[in-house]
């Protein structure tokens, strides 16, 4: 298995075929050298000896209760915006051209875990060209995790150690990114109205 393929398995919900595979990925990255297949190796090597219901459990408290967690890459540039359902529906198109289709009612198409699976199943540039346009939230995301001592920064650093170095303009966006949060959806909600207030001096009945 490709070190994205490996990244994609463990930063899924874990169960036991993740911990049984856990194993094997040890062995097959025990081969492959550099950083980002060193904090894959580290990560995999700490899931040994504990509970799976701990696991479970941390992986929970990790991804579902802070939102600047999320996997789901898309809302920390859109939030929950109409904008993001444009560009949903953009990457399920791209990976269906490279011949990579979304099975119905599976995961969305930004969450990294897919992302990662287009990454090693993909044209040859296909991958690292989309995982450097999503640059930004994988490093607000590194950064939460790496803010939190989690384990799964290890992860992100596997992941964002394959990409070239940011550029200033980019350290800036994220910058930006990380000051103001996701965008909120204001489209269609209507001011409330003023409060009642005492009538002004010399007003009519």
């Amino acid at each position: 298995m490709k070190l994205a393929g490996a990244i994609s398995l463990l930063l899924q919900y874990p169960d036991s075929e993740t911990v049984r595979s856990a194993r094997g990925l040890v062995a097959d990255l025990g081969r492959t050298r550099g950083a980002p297949a060193a904090a894959v190796r580290a990560f995999a090597e700490g899931l040994e000896g504990v509970p799976l219901e701990e696991l479970q459990r941390r992986y929970v408290e990790t991804f579902d209760f802070d939102a600047r967690t999320s996997l789901h890459l898309t809302y920390h540039l859109h939030g929950d915006q109409r904008r993001r359902g444009a560009a949903l529906i953009e990457l399920k198109q791209r990976y269906a051209a490279c011949g990579l289709h979304l099975k119905e009612g599976a995961e969305l198409p930004d969450y990294l875990p897919v992302v990662l699976e287009f990454v090693e199943l993909g044209p040859p540039g296909a991958g690292a060209r989309l995982l450097a346009e999503l640059r930004a939230p994988l490093e607000l995301v590194r950064s939460r995790l790496r803010e939190r001592e989690s384990p799964y920064a290890l992860l992100l650093d596997a992941v964002v150690g394959q990409l070239p170095r940011l550029s200033r303009r980019e350290q800036e966006r994220i910058s930006d990114l990380a000051e103001v949060g996701p965008p909120t959806e204001l489209v269609g909600l209507e001011p409330a109205p003023a409060a009642a207030g005492p009538p002004l001096p010399g007003a009519g009945p």
